[in-house]
């Protein structure tokens, strides 16, 4: 996820913020546009930086661990050696059941339900 955010300009950074729950207002997204925050800044910062560029602590907390948050959604399923790690993410994911080899494979097309 961190790589689709790296990609973002300033103001698709702010409007992808303002979509998640993160109890920011509108002086906080000023403080990224006036900084001009690109989404490959914003990747790179912690509870120090956002404080460094005016945040109080509480949203300087947030915006820190949605970072790291971003940063822990990069790795991909297909990158689990074993089955005992692909497990693991799984039940981390909610996706639960004791046998994880019959869950059924996308299949790309179009849905029935369109």
């Amino acid at each position: 996820m961190s790589d689709v955010v790296a990609d973002m300009d300033t103001e698709q950074l702010i409007d992808y913020l303002q979509r998640r729950d993160l109890k920011l207002t509108k002086p906080h997204f000023e403080k990224l546009r006036k900084e001009e925050i690109a989404g490959s800044d914003f990747i790179e910062m912690n509870k120090d930086t956002f404080q460094s560029i005016g945040f109080a602590l509480g949203p300087a907390m947030r915006l820190a661990k949605f970072v790291e948050s971003l940063d822990n959604k990069l790795r991909t399923y297909s990158s689990y050696k074993t089955l005992g790690d692909l497990k693991l993410i799984l039940q981390k994911n909610k996706v639960n059941g004791e046998n994880t080899t019959t869950i059924k494979q996308f299949k790309p097309g179009l849905s029935s339900e369109l």
